[in-house]
């Protein structure tokens, strides 16, 4: 620009004193000049609308860059997900990313992840359980029904239908029911059975016992039926068909997972039913 303003000054000075600059080059010059101003400072401006949509482009990729990241982590997070089932007629034991261990029973469900791990040992659990629990941080087993806190100890949990049951074996647990208000502390040799949102019913045992199922055998107390034989089909993997009428009625006694027949002879002979072994089920009638 300084250089075109002293060839302005140098053509101006060169004109005689009284002799005017002629039109053409005066137009010539200032051509040039805008030109110059031009080239040395262009100004580009944006139509409302294009400025708009370069906003919005820049928050788009932005969010899908958020997008991508959060995706990514779900993902990591799904891999570690953990998803253990003991089908029905089969049992199954697990060990923990902290060396503690799960034995579940037949047709039961344990789920957990690695990676929450790190920060919080919580297991998920449908169907029963026996958990020998490493010394650490909380450790809290979380079901439909109802959740049970340790830190170190062995317990025994069952949550099915509208029971559930916790059996303390060493330690103490802590056992928070649904329905907000039973928060119990259990000691060895200490469970307590809630159904159907009721009352907690709390109860003693002897710790030199196994749990029924991780002995193979299975004891009744004035049970529904429906529930034995419930039992006796996750045992055995089989449908059994029981007529609805005898539902409710109460059985006292025991079964064993060894023979089909003589377990179905134990539940219905003192009670007076019969029963049929057909092909792929059971009928009780």
């Amino acid at each position: 620009m300084e250089y075109f303003d002293q060839k302005i000054r140098n053509k101006i000075f060169s004109l005689e004193y009284n002799q005017a600059p002629a039109d053409s080059l005066m137009s010539g010059m200032f051509e040039q000049l805008d030109k110059m101003q031009v080239t040395e400072a262009p100004v580009i401006e944006l139509a409302p609308e294009q400025g708009i949509r370069k906003l919005y482009s820049a928050y788009f990729r932005v969010a899908a860059a958020v997008a991508i990241l959060i995706g990514v982590g779900f993902g990591f997070y799904q891999v570690n997900e953990v998803n253990l089932h003991a089908i029905k007629g089969s049992k199954l034991t697990h060990q923990l990313p902290d060396g503690s261990s799960v034995e579940l029973n037949a047709d039961s469900k344990v789920e957990y992840n690695k990676l929450s791990w790190m920060f919080t040992r919580n297991v998920s659990l449908e169907g029963e359980a026996f958990f020998e629990v490493e010394k650490g941080e909380n450790f809290t087993v979380s079901s439909r029904l109802g959740s049970t806190q340790v830190l170190g100890t062995s317990f025994n949990i069952y949550s099915r239908g509208q029971d559930y049951i916790v059996e303390c074996m060493t330690g103490r647990v802590k056992v928070n029911y649904i329905n907000g208000i039973d928060k119990i502390i259990l000691k060895p040799g200490e469970g307590v059975k809630f159904r159907e949102s009721e009352k907690g019913n709390r109860f003693s045992f002897d710790t030199e016992y196994l749990p029924d199922w991780r002995s193979g055998e299975f004891h009744f107390d004035n049970e529904p039926l429906k529930n034995v034989v419930a039992t006796l089909s996750r045992q055995y993997n089989i449908e059994v068909r029981l007529d609805k009428k005898f539902e409710q009625k109460k059985y006292s006694g025991y079964f064993n997972d060894k023979n089909l027949e003589t377990a179905l002879k134990l539940i219905c002979d003192p009670i007076e039913l019969d029963y049929q072994i057909r092909e792929g089920y059971v009928v009780i009638e």
